[in-house]
């Protein structure tokens, strides 16, 4: 009688589907999560990759225009950062770092604008204690005197 109803319990079927999905939504779940973090981090690179192109862009043409006045090197970091957070691109500023940096190049006989962006990204998955993503972009931008 008692191996009759092990078999039975055992060929019973109801309730697998239950089983399965508490085996399996925890992996699924960490994929999505992944996916979200890889998807934020490249859209967060290619924000700091446009805004440093445009913002030494700007800076070159203010540089070119000298009727308005040259630009400093703190009028370029918050040019920057006001880019960086406006619509297009959505970057918190408090987690952006800016460091433009303006030097006569002698030799080439032009200006040298060095814009360096640091950017915290911040994690989505809350499993992990580590401290946020940071993605650095750095460009020179060349303006003939």
């Amino acid at each position: 009688m008692r191996n009759a109803q092990i078999l039975k319990l055992w060929r019973d079927t109801r309730g697998t589907t239950l089983v399965e999905f508490a085996l399996a939504s925890p992996i699924l779940i960490m994929f999505i999560l992944a996916v979200m973090q890889i998807g934020m981090t490249m859209q967060a690179y290619s924000a700091l990759r446009e805004v440093i192109g445009s913002g030494g862009r700007a800076a070159m043409v203010a540089y070119q225009d000298k009727s308005d006045g040259v630009m400093t090197e703190t009028q370029v970091e918050d040019m920057i950062k006001t880019r960086a957070s406006a619509a297009g691109h959505r970057l918190r500023a408090d987690d952006l770092t800016v460091d433009v940096t303006i030097t006569d190049d002698n030799v080439l006989l032009a200006k040298k604008i060095q814009i360096d962006l640091d950017y915290d990204v911040e994690l989505v998955i809350p499993f992990w204690k580590t401290s946020a993503l940071t993605l650095s972009e750095s460009r020179m931008f060349y303006v003939p005197q």
